[in-house]
């Protein structure tokens, strides 16, 4: 027997769960960067891919690592601590290869913690040994506090600039 009261029910929605195990799921696309004006789009002179393109590394639910062709080097999205620190190492190593100027864009960080932040320091000074540099570019300034509390501010081969500007 069932009793009925005067009150409303609800009912709450069940929530299937996860079909995948629950390892972290990585993709790798290409988008275009609505930034970037028209005219850069449709390629560079020599033959190669437009500078407005750029392609995602690895993308989580924490940290998304986009390689930018110009200025040549990643994007940071989100946030970067212990757990994907190895990552943001990898994808530092793979596009540092040729020497010269990599940049390294953190103006849409969230979060990095000191072993992202020593990550960084190591990559600009292997740069350095090969004379090429590190341009980190859009820091917060609570980003810039902290490497200038380490000291990290003046490392071998570490440059500090604003986006769309060395």
């Amino acid at each position: 027997m069932v009793e009925e009261s005067g009150y409303p029910s609800h009912r709450v929605p069940s929530i299937p769960a996860p079909a995948a195990p629950a390892r972290v799921r990585r993709f790798t696309t290409a988008f275009s960067d609505p930034r970037t004006p028209a005219r850069e789009k449709r390629g560079s002179p020599g033959g190669a891919s437009g500078s407005g393109i750029g392609v995602v590394i690895t993308s989580d639910r924490q940290l998304r690592v986009v390689r930018t062709a110009r200025p040549r080097g990643i994007r940071l999205d989100g946030e970067v601590d212990l757990a994907n620190v190895e990552i943001v190492r990898h994808s530092l190593r793979a596009v540092a290869r040729d020497g010269a100027e990599v940049t390294v864009d953190v103006s849409r960080l969230a979060f990095i913690d000191v072993a992202g932040l020593r990550v960084v320091i190591e990559s600009a000074a292997e740069l350095a040994r090969q004379d090429g540099y590190l341009l980190l570019v859009g820091a917060s300034r609570q980003l810039l506090r902290i490497l200038r509390l380490c000291g990290w501010d003046t490392a071998a081969g570490l440059r500090i600039g604003q986006p769309g500007g060395a």
